[in-house]
């Protein structure tokens, strides 16, 4: 048998794709964000740097995880 597609059918199928590319973006940003973070807290566990760029990076990526990422579309 076949089935009749309609407008809503069509809708409700295209309901995951993404609408712009910033949505692309927004989870690029996020994983470098996130490699970022990790790769300092490497870098801090094998004593490459000090105490004090740790703890910028690592409040800067936090910051930016939790006041720009959400904001983008």
């Amino acid at each position: 048998m076949e089935e009749k597609t309609n407008a809503h059918d069509i809708k409700e199928s295209t309901k995951n794709v993404p609408k712009h590319p910033i949505s692309t973006n927004k989870k690029v940003l996020s994983i470098i964000v996130a490699a970022v973070v990790i790769l300092n807290l490497v870098l801090f566990s094998f004593h490459v740097y000090g105490t004090g760029p740790f703890w910028i990076v690592l409040v800067s990526g936090a910051l930016l995880a939790y006041l720009v990422v959400p904001k983008l579309k």
